[in-house]
């Protein structure tokens, strides 16, 4: 800044009782650190933007005084990048008008921590709030308390009053504690740190929720369990319900990832069939991931997919310690629990297709009738000729017609990628 703007910045926080919006990159905050002192009032203040916009930065933790005088009532939007403020309990607390929440990836547990028990009891006066976006940094190992310690000045946040936590006749948390209940939260992301989410997840319900987007690494002992997120699905009212579409990816490097998986489940509901929500769960840096991983990962979802009508499998990307690449046993178990489902189409190429190919050529005869018995369409692109006509596919193919549920297959161009994969387009070739 020259000096002529940071005169005139300086000015305006003179008068903080009339500032509606404060949006700064952390390394200014400290250029105004005498204004942004609990001397100061920012009453009116709706919008607070603090975010480290250099690529590649280290967290920084804000003093304590921060924003510490009279807190701001009005608050509607908080977003914070890279900068752990240890105020931000007694913040949310006040903030009943609080709309959109934004936490980037070292806000709550780099230079400083903030428990989900800390956080979830935080967020219990925000009744407004629709729009809450956690990226979740890891600890270091052996870092991450589970019952942070009282007498830290920022892990438990001022009493309050309990009015607004539902009663204990009604919702509780796995440990017998009164769950917040976020009535007016419908979308949701979390991202990376899985312990994190799930004990976070455990302690709030949110009822009306209809986006929920998930990402998260592999722990170090290679295994990914959710229990607490699955309970926490189950007590929404949308993402409870079936869904009718779910897309599978497993894709390449990118972005310096080491390939990712993901899983989209898409819900629509009546009398608005228009109306979608949708539930992501994504990996990514898999270097190391099994197919048994996926399977893993898909089971604890099995639940989901009783009801899938529709099927999009992509796998551009099959990992290089895979053994056997064109197994068909991790196919066959990944498509086993979708009994209900009368499209597939699957994408891919290489190595996968044919694991694919071979997976429901195996299926033939004696699993016809138990994988994906309700099958009408298939829709395949990136196959190799071979693989259909030298029987993997017409195999399963010729089965089903003899057992009386015939398969209409259309080979996909690159020309016939579908807008809306779900509505399938007429124009496709039939073979």
């Amino acid at each position: 800044m020259s000096s002529e703007q940071e005169a005139k910045a300086v000015a305006a926080f003179e008068n903080s009782d009339r500032i509606r919006e404060i949006s700064l990159p952390v390394t200014m905050v400290y250029l105004f650190w005498g204004h942004l002192r609990n001397k100061k009032s920012f009453q009116e203040l709706e919008h607070l933007v603090l975010s480290e916009s250099r690529r590649f930065f280290s967290p920084t933790a804000l003093p304590y005084e921060f924003l510490g005088g009279p807190s701001p009532r009005r608050l509607r939007n908080i977003l914070l990048n890279g900068v752990h403020l240890p105020t931000l309990p007694q913040l949310l607390l006040s903030s009943r008008d609080l709309v959109s929440l934004h936490l980037g990836y070292y806000t709550l547990t780099c230079n400083g921590f903030i428990s989900p028990e800390v956080l979830s009891t935080s967020l219990s006066a925000t009744t407004r709030l629709e729009y809450l976006y956690i990226d979740c940094h890891p600890p270091t190992p052996g870092s991450y308390p589970p019952n942070p310690s009282p007498s830290a000045p920022h892990a438990t946040p001022p009493c309050t009053s309990t009015s607004l936590l539902p009663r204990k006749s009604q919702l509780t948390s796995g440990n017998s504690s009164p769950l917040v209940v976020l009535s007016a939260l419908t979308y949701f992301h979390f991202g990376f740190f899985i312990e994190y989410m799930e004990n976070f997840v455990s302690r709030i319900h949110a009822p009306h929720l209809q986006n929920l987007d998930l990402s998260c690494k592999f722990s170090d002992q290679g295994v990914l369990n959710f229990p607490q997120l699955s309970q926490f699905i189950s007590r929404t009212e949308r993402l409870s319900s079936l869904p009718f579409r779910t897309s599978i990816s497993l894709d390449s490097a990118h972005s310096g990832t080491k390939g990712f998986f993901s899983i989209d489940h898409h819900f629509k509901f009546l009398p608005s069939p228009q109306e979608v929500s949708h539930m992501r769960f994504r990996c990514v840096d898999m270097a190391d991931w099994q197919a048994s991983k996926v399977d893993h990962i898909c089971a604890q979802l099995s639940p989901l997919a009783s009801s899938v009508k529709q099927l999009k499998i992509s796998a551009f990307y099959l990992p290089p310690n895979l053994k056997r690449k064109t197994d068909p046993a991790p196919w066959l178990q990944l498509l086993t629990p979708y009994n209900s489902v009368e499209e597939v189409e699957f994408c891919g190429k290489d190595a996968a297709c044919t694991g694919i190919a071979s997976a429901l050529e195996q299926s033939t005869w004696e699993m016809a009738q138990e994988l994906l018995p309700a099958l009408r369409v298939l829709r395949i692109r990136g196959f190799h000729t071979w693989s259909i006509s030298n029987g993997l596919i017409t195999s399963f193919v010729a089965a089903r017609q003899l057992a009386g549920r015939p398969i209409i297959i259309h080979r996909l161009t690159q020309k016939n990628q579908d807008a809306a994969w779900e509505t399938f387009e007429n124009d496709t070739h039939q073979d």
